[in-house]
C-alpha cells in the first residue's frame, strides 16, 4: 500500500497544492489542505477505484477548502458559483483569478487550468451541469464588467 500512496503522492501532490493556493491565495493554507488531503487518501487508499483517486482527490480538496471559509467565516452559498474564460489569451490568469470570488475561482480552475469537463467537475463539486454553465456565464461577466 506505500508503494501505491507514494506513487499517487508523487504524481499529484503539486497539482493538488496549486488547486488549494489559487483558491486560498494563502501558501499555509494550502499546504495544511494538501496535507490533510493525502492524510485522508492514506487511511482510505484501499476503498478508492486507482481509476478515480484524481477526482477523488481534488473533492476531497474541495470539502477541506469549504471547511476553511467556513472556519474563517468567509461564508459563500455555493449557487453563486460562475465559470469560464474564453478569452484567456487576453488576459493574465492569475490576475483574473484574483478579481473573482473563491467560489467562481474554484470553477474556473477546474475547466481552465485543470481541463475537466463539466461531468467532472459536477462529480467534484457535487453540483449538476446546468448549474456549472450557468457559473461560466456569469463569470464571463464578471470579468467583462472588471476589464471594459
Amino acid at each position: 500500500m506505500d508503494g501505491k500512496f507514494n506513487k499517487f503522492y508523487n504524481l499529484y501532490k503539486d497539482e493538488i497544492f496549486s488547486y488549494a493556493y489559487r483558491i486560498l491565495q494563502n501558501y499555509d493554507d494550502a499546504m495544511d489542505v494538501v496535507q490533510e488531503v493525502f492524510y485522508k487518501l492514506y487511511k482510505n487508499l484501499s476503498k478508492i477505484d486507482e481509476n478515480k483517486v484524481k477526482n477523488w482527490l481534488f473533492k476531497v480538496c474541495h470539502n477541506l477548502i469549504i471547511d476553511i471559509f467556513r472556519k474563517q467565516k468567509k461564508t459563500y452559498d455555493i449557487e453563486e458559483f460562475s465559470e469560464s474564460i474564453e478569452m484567456k489569451e487576453k488576459f493574465d490568469i492569475e490576475e483574473f483569478l484574483k478579481i473573482l470570488p473563491p467560489n467562481y475561482r474554484e470553477v474556473i480552475i477546474l475547466k481552465y487550468i485543470y481541463n475537466y469537463q463539466y461531468s467532472e467537475i459536477s462529480q467534484i463539486l457535487g453540483i449538476n451541469e446546468n448549474t456549472l454553465k450557468t457559473w461560466v456565464r456569469r463569470a464571463k461577466e464578471m470579468l467583462k464588467r472588471q476589464t471594459f
